[in-house]
């Protein structure tokens, strides 16, 4: 049995980031599915902005306008419009998440 799998750039898990302590890292997030998503992280000390929450939706390029603008930048109910920036300050002991 076959199943399709929506994966970061085909693959699945996602990639793996590696980042310092103390050492800000921005991921830009791109939806490039022809469905909303949403990114999030579990167990990490993240800012409320990118920390990913159900309603924090990515929409598809086109959806509703075709902008690659951000919108609603730090808002828990905000869209993104094809991709977002996700902000993570590292300020915590290491940790897989």
């Amino acid at each position: 049995m076959k199943t399709e799998i929506w994966g970061y750039d085909g693959i699945f898990p996602g990639p793996t980031v590696e980042a310092r302590s103390g050492r800000h890292v921005v991921i830009r997030q791109w939806n490039e599915l022809p469905v909303p998503v949403v990114t999030n992280v579990h167990g990490g000390k993240t800012p409320p902005e990118s920390d990913g929450y159900p309603t924090d939706l990515i929409l598809p390029k086109g959806h509703g306008r075709d902008s690659n603008a951000h919108t609603g930048h730090g808002s828990m109910a905000g869209h993104s419009h094809f991709f977002k920036d996700y902000r993570y300050p590292n300020e915590q002991r290491s940790a897989t998440l």
